[in-house]
């Protein structure tokens, strides 16, 4: 059994006003928003006569996003419920405020805020939230992890920290997302959902890696390089020599050590830097920085080269994501 606490919640509490148009729920009809948002679990509230919560839910491409504010509460999905509802998913939930523990398959986690939570669905589990809390939900089919899928189904739930290279990348583009619930069914928000979804799942496929990874010397020696590149993503001599020399082999054998992974050092690279350009690209709290800059930050010191790329991966240029999300989200 592994348990891990969670750093200190802060002391800020869920028990301020609703926003405007989304008012609070009664215990009845919160379960009731939970089965339509999910699938049907079973709620038990810590103080069921004062219990509120507040769900927001919207999906785009069999993906489903949605914010939960409430008081402290208990989850359960049981052996019946997964019968009527059999159909596998990956549930990845961003905590913001509060505390949650986490009782699957043996293994209890406890997320505070800044941390994410990674669970499957066609198992028994156990939340209980100890605290007034606020999370972000994101629900997708296991079919959607192509080759993942079959590992995704079967792994142990994940405790990502805040402080995880991918998880810093993430949770910024999440917690805007959490306040723009609505937004993913507007028009072009379907699109910024669904490259965001890819992020997502390479942020599971990272750490459903990690445990499998660590088997062997030549595996542990991948990670640490991933770990360098991922580092100094914004070094513009991040190269294969520089890459090699911190990892004490020479060029021609770290380009030995990518080759059954399907890519080159060089495209690696270059897709964890557009991956990270694109995140802050979506997030409408990074605006103040221009798309130069934004490029330069991550690597990319050629405007130009840097459009053409983004264009090339996203099928979309640098301004028009940033102008789309910004039309979206106001």
């Amino acid at each position: 059994m592994v348990f891990r606490s969670a750093r200190p919640h802060p002391n800020e509490q869920a028990r301020h006003p609703a926003r405007p148009g989304i008012p609070w729920r009664t215990l009845e009809d919160f379960r009731a928003d939970v089965d339509a948002s999910f699938f049907p679990l079973d709620v038990t509230p810590r103080e069921a006569a004062s219990f509120r919560g507040r769900l927001r839910n919207s999906s785009a491409e069999g993906v489903s996003f949605t914010s939960v504010r409430a008081e402290p509460h208990t989850i359960e999905r049981t052996p019946a419920l997964i019968a009527r509802h059999p159909e596998p998913y990956l549930k990845l939930s961003l905590h913001l405020e509060g505390r949650a523990h986490l009782v699957q398959n043996g293994t209890e986690l406890v997320a505070g805020p800044g941390e994410l939570l990674i669970y499957n669905t066609n198992r028994p589990y156990r939340v209980e939230f100890l605290d007034p809390f606020l999370t972000t939900v994101v629900q997708l089919p296991t079919s959607m992890l192509g080759d993942l899928a079959p590992r995704a189904e079967h792994i142990n739930p994940l405790l990502v920290p805040g402080d995880d290279g991918m998880a810093r990348m993430v949770t910024p583009f999440l917690a805007t997302l959490g306040e723009h619930i609505e937004a993913v069914e507007v028009g072009a928000g379907a699109k910024v959902v669904a490259s965001a979804t890819k992020f997502l799942t390479a942020l599971i496929e990272h750490d459903c890696d990690l445990a499998s990874l660590r088997a062997s010397s030549h595996n542990q020696l991948m990670i640490r390089i991933r770990d360098d590149i991922d580092s100094r993503l914004g070094d513009p001599d991040l190269t294969p020599a520089s890459i090699a020399a911190n990892a004490g082999v020479s060029v021609r054998q770290l380009h030995s050590l990518f080759a059954p992974t399907g890519t080159t050092v060089g495209n690696y690279v270059r897709s964890r830097r557009l991956e990270c350009c694109f995140l802050d690209l979506a997030n409408p709290q990074d605006d103040a920085h221009t798309i130069a800059e934004v490029g330069r930050r991550w690597g990319f010191h050629d405007a130009a080269h840097f459009s053409r790329s983004f264009r090339a991966a996203f099928d979309e240029t640098p301004t028009a994501l940033r102008e789309r999300v910004a039309g979206v989200l106001t």
